[in-house]
C-alpha cells in the first residue's frame, strides 16, 4: 500500500482514540492557556532585570517559550502510546498486515504534530488577543500625558474633570480615588487641566489642590521611572513595550507612588541600586556621581521645556 495513505490511516486511528477521551482533549487544549497565564504572571518581572534584551517585550519572550515547552511535553509522552500498543499486541498485528511499517511510526508522529499545532495555535491566538488589549501596554492607570492629537486614543480620557463610574473604571478609581471629586461610592472625577498645568506635590501643595496664577496649577505627583530600560540613542522613535524608559518623567494623579517609579522630590539614590537610571540622568540633579545621584525636585513646580 501507499506509504502516505497508510500514514494517514494510522494517524486517524490515534485521532479517533483521542476523540473518545474528552477529558484528555480538554487538558490538551487548556494546557497552553494555563501555562501562558501561570508563567506569564510568575515571570513577567523578568523584563525589568538588568541584561534584558532591548526592545523585547515579555509577551514576545513567553509565547514562543510556551509553544516550545508544549511541544516538548507532548513529544515526551508520545512514546507511551507506542509502549501500550506493544504490550497489547497491536504492533504485532500491524507488522503482519499489508500496511507499511514506516507508517506505524509516522502515523503517530503525524497525529502528535496535529495536536501540537492546535495547541500552538491556541497560544498564538491568546497572545494576539492579549496584544490587542489596549490596557496591556497602556501606562499605569492615573498617568497624565500631554497629547497633540485631536482624537483621544482608546484606553485614555481627557483631563477635563469628567465624572466616571467607579464600577466601570475600578482600576483607575483605585489609583486616584476621589482626590478630584465624586462621592467615592458610585462616582469619581478626573483631574481638570483645562487652562491649567500640573504642579508637583510638596509642602503646601496637596493632590487635587488648585493654585491660581498666570497659568493655573493643579496638584499632581511628578514621578520618574526607575526601571532598567535605557532609551536608545538611535532608532525610529517607537515607544518601549513597557511604556517607559528609565528617567522618563510624567504627571501622576494617584497618591501612592507605583512600583518601578519614584517621586520627583530631589531624593538621593545609590548608583549601585539604580545603575540604568544613573546612566540616563547622571548627576545633573545632585550627588557625587560616584556613589550617589539625585532625582529632579519638582515639588511645587510646573515643568516647562528645557
Amino acid at each position: 500500500m501507499n506509504l502516505f495513505a497508510d500514514t494517514w490511516h494510522m494517524a486517524q486511528r490515534h485521532i479517533r482514540a483521542l476523540i473518545r477521551q474528552p477529558w484528555w482533549i480538554a487538558v490538551t487544549l487548556v494546557q497552553p492557556i494555563i501555562w501562558l497565564v501561570l508563567f506569564g504572571g510568575l515571570f513577567k518581572n523578568m523584563a525589568e532585570l538588568p541584561g534584558w534584551p532591548e526592545g523585547l517585550s515579555f509577551r514576545e519572550f513567553i509565547i514562543p517559550g510556551v509553544i516550545v515547552m508544549t511541544a516538548f511535553f507532548s513529544a515526551g509522552w508520545g512514546g507511551m502510546g507506542m509502549i501500550d500498543d506493544i504490550k497489547r499486541g497491536i504492533i504485532d498485528r500491524f507488522l503482519v498486515s499489508p500496511a507499511s511499517r514506516s507508517s506505524i511510526i509516522n502515523g503517530r508522529l503525524l497525529s502528535g504534530f496535529l495536536t501540537i499545532a492546535i495547541q500552538a495555535l491556541i497560544a498564538l491566538v491568546l497572545g494576539w488577543l492579549i496584544a490587542m488589549d489596549a490596557s496591556v501596554d497602556a501606562p499605569l492607570p492615573g498617568t497624565v500625558m500631554p497629547f497633540c492629537g485631536t482624537v483621544v486614543p482608546a484606553g485614555w480620557a481627557p483631563c477635563a474633570g469628567a465624572t466616571l463610574s467607579v464600577q466601570q473604571n475600578a482600576a483607575l478609581f483605585a489609583a486616584i480615588g476621589t482626590a478630584f471629586g465624586g462621592n467615592g461610592t458610585t462616582t469619581f472625577q478626573l483631574p481638570d487641566l483645562n487652562g491649567a498645568a500640573p504642579v508637583g506635590l510638596g509642602p503646601g501643595m496637596a493632590l487635587g489642590q488648585k493654585v491660581p496664577g498666570t497659568i493655573d496649577g493643579l496638584g499632581l505627583n511628578y514621578i520618574i521611572n526607575t526601571g532598567d530600560l535605557l532609551a536608545p540613542g538611535s532608532g525610529d522613535g517607537e515607544p518601549p513595550a513597557y511604556y517607559a524608559y528609565a528617567g522618563q518623567v510624567t504627571a501622576y494623579a494617584g497618591a501612592q507612588i507605583p512600583q518601578g517609579w519614584a517621586a520627583c522630590d530631589g531624593s538621593m539614590l545609590a548608583i549601585s541600586g539604580y545603575p540604568t537610571l544613573f546612566q540616563a540622568v547622571g548627576d545633573i540633579w545632585g550627588g557625587d556621581g560616584k556613589t550617589s545621584f539625585g532625582l529632579p525636585d519638582l515639588r511645587g513646580r510646573m515643568m516647562p521645556g528645557a
